[in-house]
């Protein structure tokens, strides 16, 4: 069956006036609400628009952040063109409020979107680069010297053409957009969106940038992001020599271009000619004087929160459909089935019961939990196993204490707590050495510890695990005797306070039992004591990977915490990185490895689900993921 048409179904239009296209264009509106843009062509153009359309496909295939091809098609008007709309504003707007950092982070995206658009060569019978581009220049300073115009220092802008033309031999071709600045661009959701394809081409890539002139002029830290972007760092001086050619050949045609548009747009180009001039010291320089060679992403810092608000706009890169779809074929096709309905309870609606029936199927008759800690392979019960359960509970937060599951967790729980040593002396047991294993997560059997002093058993005590395993007593407290609720609650607090040296895998546990107490002020002054001194940060590895990611997404884990300002700019460098980093098979590895490659091969698979499901997770609380 035919796909209906959306043409002459829309119940809302509304006609928009701007921009130089002779095109009609409109925002239409669905029976279903949904927006989009329609433009309309003189049917003599058919042909060109017809192949617009066409090549506006191939692009959108390259997953380009843009106006997408809905329907093409003629009508009692001439020809139009439906696109997807997009619901921003132009860039030029928005860039003035933007700090030097957010300007510079957009323009290193646009080099990155205009070298993807670039993959899409030009057809094989193009004629040869030098000749064509050569004969367009000739043509360019016959228009110009016959307008009856000049603009003071036209001799430096034709000796420099007339000097380099050698620059045009033997250059490459490609797809180009043919006007891309940030006239044609928008922000939506803080995402950068090309718009207006109608003069595209194919030529040699780097002339794409002869309309840089007016991104420079909005902004030079956008426009040096833009070259920094496309080339991965600095540019060549090849480039520069060729840029300030393509800029000085459009120099001259814009000045007869402007001349049927009326004076104001004459003057605007005319004193673009003498910025041009300037840039590049009456073209003695290829390098243009806007150009900030040392200006990286390395020495460039996050936009601070009283920045942000005196700015009123904040940029932020989000994982993009493509990358969030080979995550969620990762989880369904590889991730061990708990992480798969871990991901289907947040991203779709999978009924809570479905994924506690999932978690169940790893609890032992004992009422522990085995075959889910990915540091070792002992299939049975243990309290490591038993902890990385719990974080899954927690994850889940609505399970009542009257679950069979929950009810049989905490007796086992309770039963190998050490009321002497105020803690669970034996988190693994023997058998754990006959198995694969992390060095360290092997059991060894020690003496057991005896504290003389209360101050001896605070000191002794260890947060790793053990606070998780508190936390759920304190989660559950109906399931537990007060005398033995009172005296865990009590080590761990007390630990807290003790000033002892936080470590990083501590306080992963420290914070699952601070967020399980109900007491707000308790839970208000002992989360200030682990991380109110902005030193959370440096309890982490000097060299960034997903271990630290997935430390600190548990530490800092929703926009609404606490302290979030305080670490806003670590916790979005965070997932920066985790977008940046994210595996082609759509997974986060891990930075660590254990064991032989042939179990290695096995318990990475594992890993990958864990860190995956978790970090869309983070991802999407914090609204860093495009959906």
């Amino acid at each position: 069956m035919a796909k209906q048409k959306l043409f002459g179904t829309f119940k809302k239009t509304e006609p928009i006036e701007k921009g130089w296209s002779e095109d009609k264009k409109y925002c239409m509106t669905a029976e279903n609400g949904t927006r989009y843009l329609l433009r309309i062509t003189p049917i003599s153009r058919y042909e060109m628009r017809k192949s617009l359309f066409a090549m506006l496909e191939k692009v959108a295939a390259l997953d380009i952040p843009m106006c997408l091809p809905v329907e093409f098609g003629t009508c009692d008007d001439g020809v139009y063109n439906i696109q997807s709309w997009i619901d921003g504003e132009d860039l030029e707007t928005v860039l003035p409020m933007l700090s030097e950092t957010e300007q510079y982070v957009l323009g290193l995206k646009s080099g990155e979107i205009v070298r993807k658009m670039h993959s899409i060569p030009a057809p094989e019978t193009q004629e040869e680069w030098g000749t064509r581009f050569n004969r367009k220049t000739d043509y360019k300073i016959q228009k110009y010297h016959e307008c009856g115009l000049r603009f003071d220092g036209d001799e430096y802008v034709l000796d420099y053409i007339e000097q380099n033309r050698n620059l045009l031999k033997k250059r490459p071709q490609c797809f180009q957009h043919g006007d891309y600045h940030v006239g044609n661009m928008m922000v939506e959701n803080g995402e950068l969106k090309i718009i207006d394809f109608d003069r595209y081409d194919f030529g040699d890539p780097w002339e794409e940038f002869n309309r840089i002139v007016w991104s420079a002029a909005a902004s030079p830290h956008f426009a040096t992001g833009q070259l920094h972007g496309y080339f991965g760092g600095e540019p060549p001086i090849e480039f520069f020599k060729l840029l300030a050619f393509y800029i000085a050949s459009n120099t001259l045609s814009s000045i007869y271009w402007a001349v049927p548009f009326g004076q104001s747009d004459l003057d605007t180009m005319m004193k673009q000619s003498q910025d041009v001039l300037e840039w590049f010291d009456n073209m003695k320089n290829p390098v243009p004087t806007w150009y900030m060679k040392d200006l990286t992403a390395a020495n460039i810092h996050s936009i601070g929160e009283t920045d942000k608000e005196s700015k009123g706009c904040e940029i932020v890169k989000r994982l993009s459909k493509t990358q969030f779809n080979k995550a969620v074929l990762f989880l369904k096709t590889q991730a061990q089935d708990i992480d798969r309905a871990m991901f289907e309870y947040f991203f779709e609606n999978k009924p809570l019961d479905e994924v506690i029936d999932v978690l169940i199927t790893y609890q032992n008759e004992d009422g522990g939990f085995g075959k889910l800690d990915y540091d070792f392979e002992y299939p049975y019960s243990c309290l490591k196993h038993t902890e990385s359960a719990c974080r899954y509970i927690f994850a889940l937060k609505d399970i009542p204490a009257e679950h069979p599951m929950i009810k049989k967790l905490i007796p086992y729980i309770i039963e190998n707590y050490n009321r002497v040593s105020g803690e669970w002396d034996n988190l693994t047991v023997p058998p754990v050495n006959d198995y694969p294993h992390a060095p360290w997560w092997g059991h060894n059997e020690n003496e057991p510890f005896i504290p003389k002093t209360r101050a001896d058993l605070i000191a002794h005590y260890d947060p790793n695990t053990n606070s998780t395993l508190a936390g759920v007593l304190v989660k559950y407290s109906s399931l537990v005797p007060k005398e033995i609720l009172d005296e865990v609650m009590g080590v761990v607090i007390d630990k807290i306070n003790s000033g002892y040296e936080f470590g990083q895998y501590g306080m992963m546990s420290d914070v699952y039992f601070v967020n399980a107490i109900q007491d707000e002020n308790l839970k208000k002054s002992l989360l200030k004591t682990l991380v109110g001194d902005g030193k959370l940060i440096s309890l982490l590895d000097e060299n960034w990977g997903t271990e630290n990611a997935y430390k600190l997404c548990h530490w800092i884990d929703n926009p609404e915490h606490s302290y979030y300002l305080m670490y806003k700019d670590s916790v979005q460098n965070n997932f920066d990185f985790l977008i940046n980093m994210q595996a082609e098979d759509g997974s986060w590895p891990p930075n660590w490895r254990w064991g032989e490659t042939e179990v290695w091969e096995r318990v990475v698979i594992r890993i990958k689900g864990v860190l995956t499901y978790y970090f869309l997770w983070t991802l999407k609380k914090f609204d860093r993921i495009e959906l």
